[in-house]
């Protein structure tokens, strides 16, 4: 059975504990190698003049210059790939491809990561392609889901066809939402600071052979030294880089396996990753990549061939086999869950759905909660529909850092009260540029006819957009954003979704890195899951009796003996903090809150947009991609 979204979140936290162990572990076995033969040295010139206190202190000596060499080194490459997965593709070559190109290969690409992110609930992520990268292959990058992105060899959008492109999009995407990239970004930095070690160990022993050759006398014993220091600096670097290599490629490995399972079932089509497996394996080019740099980013990649024993990917022939044989009752288990009929309308089944929005009828909070992370064909498919019946004025508008708060502006312009709006537009006036001002406007109309299930959708592909709003106008654009909801002197749950989901992704991308650990138990945070739950059953029941019976419902799945709190001590601000502290429990914890959350809006059955996008924004909020509700089918 396939694991689930927070099992698989729970194996990334133990592979990084995992990781932080046998790191330490060699970070002393390098110790050791090197203090060990410097150590035999001085006791061969001093003999026992050298006192056991003398190689005690050779050995602290020894200690704090390794560690020093080596967390300096990874935490200098921490701290450059902070700058999220962008900086990561630039570094291989990556030119980030914009919506609207005129090539159709690259359009394509654009168009699959897209459907991808709406089908998976994620945010967009950036899209790179490597041009002088002709063999077929791909990678995704970044610290976490707001700060994401994919890169595609030329080879890769020339070789497949959409049906391939897709299958090794949503491998990628597998890697994104289950955490493989931080546990990526992690080794880098492992790997730099010990090869760090050896490049010191390497200058060392070449200044010292060029001071020897010098034939001076005075100096020659320093030389020597150099040479002794740096020669044992550069063993114990390169064995403790073979260490890494090795810790390296088998936590790798096991992941593709995990990738390539749900990219079939994101898309149900085995063929399609099973595809492109098979033309890298009869491709000329193979998925070689020719770039510098990845040495240290092979574990990264869709497939790269190398020494097994230090082999970042199984064997392609063996990934295939897996998907046309060891999979296939797996695989059929998976797409039951889909009904045929649905996963096989396409776009054009899914029009009533985007058009006419209403309440969904929904199967169990079970059902829903399989699905985080997980997305079925049938989301790949909406997703597709919802992206094709964006008008093409706002989706290119949406694309562009620009004029993409101008879009995000109109959609937090009242569609019902006439006076509120124009005391929106006023504000805006006052705050915004007139170029601005008058795109807004002119999207007024667009807004008022979309079908309100198209707002996120819309929403997501502006905030991938405005990852690259420059600083400047951040403040200024976070400012009239609090204006504009403001502007009536109280929140809609449409305008608290699109704020939060909104800055949220803007914070992630200024500060991408949250340092605090995924320790808390719910037990722990008692209150903050009581008004989390509290908020969502009132926001669902105009009556107080029917929101308690949601709110019982949803205490089955928590296990606690706790009363709904009164509506007057819900506000959005504690919903806020709440959801901060939230965002820290243990993975199955964290499944048990979403298990409720879902149990409490979808109590009487049925679920309507405002609670799917309430329910969407808490998800996102606690790091669980929820995909959209899929519409009732006839």
């Amino acid at each position: 059975m396939a694991m689930n979204f927070f099992e698989h979140q729970d194996r990334a936290r133990r592979n990084t504990t995992k990781l932080v162990v046998i790191y330490v572990a060699a970070v002393i076995g390098l110790i050791l190698i090197i203090w060990f033969p410097l150590s035999l040295v001085v006791y061969s010139r001093s003999g026992p003049l050298v006192s056991a206190g003398g190689h005690v202190q050779i050995f602290l000596l020894v200690s704090l210059s390794v560690c020093i060499v080596i967390g300096l080194g990874s935490l200098f490459k921490t701290l450059a790939l902070r700058a999220g997965g962008g900086a990561i593709a630039e570094s291989l070559g990556g030119r980030l491809l914009q919506f609207g190109v005129s090539d159709p290969l690259e359009q394509r690409i654009v168009n699959v990561v897209e459907e991808m992110a709406i089908a998976s609930g994620c945010p967009v992520p950036a899209v790179y392609l490597l041009d002088e990268e002709e063999g077929i292959n791909a990678f995704a990058a970044g610290f976490s889901l707001d700060d994401a992105a994919i890169g595609i060899t030329r080879g890769c959008a020339e070789e497949l066809n959409r049906d391939e492109l897709q299958g090794v999009v949503a491998h990628e995407f597998s890697h994104i939402i289950n955490g493989d990239m931080k546990l990526n970004l992690r080794l880098i930095g492992i790997l730099a600071g010990i090869t760090l070690l050896s490049t010191m160990g390497y200058i060392l022993f070449r200044v010292g052979g060029r001071a020897s050759r010098t034939r001076q006398k005075e100096g020659g014993s320093a030389a020597a030294g150099f040479m002794l220091v740096g020669g044992v600096l550069y063993l114990g670097g390169c064995l403790g880089g073979l260490a890494a290599a090795l810790i390296q490629a088998a936590i790798s490995r096991q992941r593709e396996f995990l990738a390539d399972s749900s990219a079939v079932q994101f898309t149900r089509l085995p063929e399609g990753i099973g595809g492109a497996l098979k033309k890298i394996g009869g491709y000329a080019k193979g998925s070689v990549i020719e770039n510098p740099h990845v040495t240290e980013t092979r574990h990264m990649f869709f497939s790269l061939a190398l020494n097994a024993v230090f082999a970042t990917h199984p064997p392609i022939d063996e990934r295939i086999r897996r998907i046309d044989a060891s999979w296939e009752e797996e695989i059929k288990h998976q797409v039951q869950t889909v009904s045929m009929e649905s996963a096989a309308v396409g776009v054009s089944g899914f029009s009533a759905g985007v058009a006419s929005p209403g309440p969904v009828e929904v199967p169990a909070a079970s059902h829903i909660t399989q699905h985080i992370g997980q997305p079925t064909a049938a989301h790949v498919a909406y997703a597709r529909a919802l992206r094709s019946h964006l008008p093409p004025g706002l989706l290119e508008a949406a694309h562009d850092a620009y004029s993409a708060r101008a879009v995000i502006y109109a959609l937090l312009l009242d569609k019902k009260d006439g006076g509120v709006q124009s005391q929106q537009l006023v504000l805006l006036d006052e705050a915004e540029s007139v170029d601005i001002c008058r795109i807004t406007r002119a999207f007024i109309s667009d807004i008022r006819e979309l079908a309100r299930n198209l707002y996120l959708p819309l929403l997501e592909i502006c905030k991938s957009s405005l990852r690259g709003l420059p600083a400047q106008y951040d403040i200024s654009f976070r400012s009239n954003i609090h204006s504009l909801v403001a502007a009536d002197k109280k929140i809609t749950l449409f305008e608290w979704t699109l704020q939060r989901s909104l800055i949220h992704h803007l914070d992630a991308n200024r500060k991408p890195a949250d340092k605090k650990p995924d320790r808390d138990k719910l037990a722990s945070r008692v209150q903050s899951a009581r008004l989390l739950l509290s908020m969502l059953a009132h926001a669902g029941h105009s009556s107080r009796g029917d929101a308690e019976r949601s709110f019982a419902i949803a205490m089955k799945s928590v296990s606690f003996p706790w009363e709904i709190l009164p509506s007057s001590e819900c506000s959005l601000k504690a919903l806020d903090d709440a959801l901060a502290e939230l965002l820290h429990l243990l993975p199955r914890h964290k499944e048990k809150l979403v298990e409720a959350c879902v149990a409490c809006v979808t109590a009487d059955g049925k679920i309507s947009l405002n609670e799917a996008e309430l329910l969407r924004a808490v998800t996102e909020l606690l790091g669980c991609p929820l995909p959209p509700m899929l519409p009732t089918q006839g």
